[in-house]
């Protein structure tokens, strides 16, 4: 991964190609997503958490929570590659 940050919006569009689903918010204006009750690998230890407020997502947040969600970076760089951007 050559960049420093993504834009949150296209995060989130990964999340849910994965297969993760909004759970609720936090107090901290954090947005919280698991795998749903009937996914493969089950649910996750514990939700992602997103800021959501933010418009763009450091990179050391993105491979904690791709670690956390059972994918890798190469699985993230992929899928930018593949998709189109959406704004």
């Amino acid at each position: 991964m050559g960049v420093k940050q993504i834009d949150t919006k296209i995060f989130l569009a990964y999340l849910k190609y994965i297969g993760l689903v909004f759970i609720r918010k936090d107090h901290h204006h954090h947005d919280l997503y698991d795998y749903p009750k009937d996914h493969p690998g089950g649910k996750l230890l514990r939700p992602l958490a997103v800021r959501t407020n933010y418009k763009e997502i450091p990179l050391h947040h993105i491979h904690t929570n791709l670690i956390a969600a059972g994918k890798t970076k190469d699985d993230f760089d992929k899928w930018l590659k593949s998709s189109p951007k959406k704004k």
